[in-house]
Formats: C-alpha cells, sequence, structure tokens
C-alpha cells in the first residue's frame, strides 16, 4: 500500500536526467516518494528555477544527477556554489532501458531513488579549480597534436604526386623543414593539376606550422611540452 501524498517528511532528494539542450528532474520525499517532475532549460536561469521548485517540495538532502562529468557538469558546479551536496547517479542498466523503455522522466526518478537509497554515492570532480583548467588546456594541446600528424601525413600523401624537381628538393627535408619550404610556395596558375597541388601543399604547410607553433605555446603555458 502506498504512502498518501499528504503525509511527507519534508526531507527531499532531486534527481536529474541530464541532455544538451534540457535537463529532466524528479523530486523524491523520503516518505512519501515521488512528489513531482520538472524540465528546465540548460542554462543559469533553468538552474535557478529548478533550486527554488525543489525547495517548495522541503529541505534538499542531496541532488542525483547523470553525467556530472559532461552534459550535467554546469548544472554541478552550479548547485555546489549554492551548497547543495550532489553525487554521481550514473546512467541506468541498458539492459533495464531496454525492457522498459526510454523516458526522460523515468530515468530522473530512478536518479533520485538511486540517490536515497545511498546507492549513488560516488562525489563529482570539482570542475572550477586548477585541475579542470589543466584539463582542458589539455584537451585543447592532444586535439592541435592531432590535427598536426593530419596535416602532415596528407602532405606527404599529396607531395606524392608532385614533379620531379618538387619532391627532389624536399625529399630529405625535416619536418619543419619540409612545411616552411612548402609554405613558401606561389602557386601561379590554379586552373591546372600542377597548381592545386603546389596551392594545397601550401595550405596544409602553413596549417601544420600555426599547429606547431600553438602546441608549443600550450605546452610551455601548461608544462606539457612538445609531444
Amino acid at each position: 500500500m502506498e504512502t498518501p501524498i499528504n503525509i511527507r517528511s519534508g526531507y527531499v532528494v532531486i534527481g536529474v536526467d541530464t541532455h544538451k539542450h534540457i535537463h529532466v528532474a524528479a523530486a523524491m520525499d523520503s516518505v512519501a516518494g515521488i512528489l513531482d517532475t520538472l524540465t528546465i532549460p540548460t542554462d543559469t536561469f533553468g538552474f535557478a528555477k529548478l533550486t527554488t521548485w525543489a525547495q517548495t517540495y522541503g529541505q534538499i538532502l542531496v541532488f542525483g544527477i547523470e553525467g556530472t562529468g559532461s552534459y550535467g557538469a554546469g548544472l554541478t558546479s552550479y548547485l555546489r556554489r549554492q551548497g547543495h551536496r550532489v553525487v554521481e547517479a550514473g546512467r541506468p542498466d541498458r539492459r533495464l532501458r531496454r525492457m522498459n523503455g526510454k523516458s526522460d522522466t523515468l530515468d530522473a526518478r530512478n536518479a533520485a531513488r538511486a540517490a536515497l537509497a545511498g546507492m549513488a554515492t560516488a562525489t563529482p570532480k570539482t570542475a572550477d579549480g586548477t585541475v579542470e583548467m589543466l584539463r582542458q588546456l589539455k584537451i585543447v594541446h592532444d586535439t592541435a597534436v592531432k590535427d598536426r600528424s593530419a596535416a602532415m601525413i596528407t602532405l606527404k600523401a599529396i607531395l606524392v604526386h608532385g614533379d620531379d624537381h618538387l619532391r627532389a628538393t624536399t625529399n630529405k627535408l625535416t619536418p619543419i623543414k619540409l612545411t616552411r619550404h612548402l609554405a613558401r610556395l606561389r602557386p601561379s596558375d590554379l586552373t591546372t593539376v600542377a597548381g592545386t597541388l603546389r596551392y594545397s601543399l601550401r595550405a596544409l604547410a602553413r596549417r601544420w606550422l600555426f599547429l606547431d607553433a600553438q602546441i608549443k605555446e600550450r605546452g610551455s603555458a601548461e608544462g606539457l611540452g612538445d609531444i
């Protein structure tokens, strides 16, 4: 037999199913169970609306949020600044999702239940300190390294089709000397294969040099160095 909705403890947990553009929340009283659900936009206005809405149901014990390191990162940071406790609720079991069907409201309710039952206990990593700053810089650094490698691979693949003189003069150059040499090419006629090839080589070389400079700048700033 379910507990009547008018009998409440006055203590609630909030479960949140997070997405890119919206979050779906469920308020759960520790005695009465699920009280209500709410859909909010993923901005400061939506976050404020969520906390105000949650407080109308009683004292908030904890927010159980799915995806605290991805789509829920902004909400997690906001709630922490407001002094609320946040735990990572985790994603629902895929087998159960297939059996019960996908429902944002159901996921939010399950997140609340997990938080109340103590099944969701992992404390999300902070996204406000030095570690997060370094993580962001490393993302920029790593993607630049990846793109620089791709530019060089493509450049060499195109260079194979160059004329004998061009291939002979660049055959034994180091990557930095090769790109500097090719970056100075002057395509004369873009209506010919030879002209477009030289234009493509120059563009790729300049891209490589730009990324190389960016990598060294970022590496110096965060102590990562060149990879």
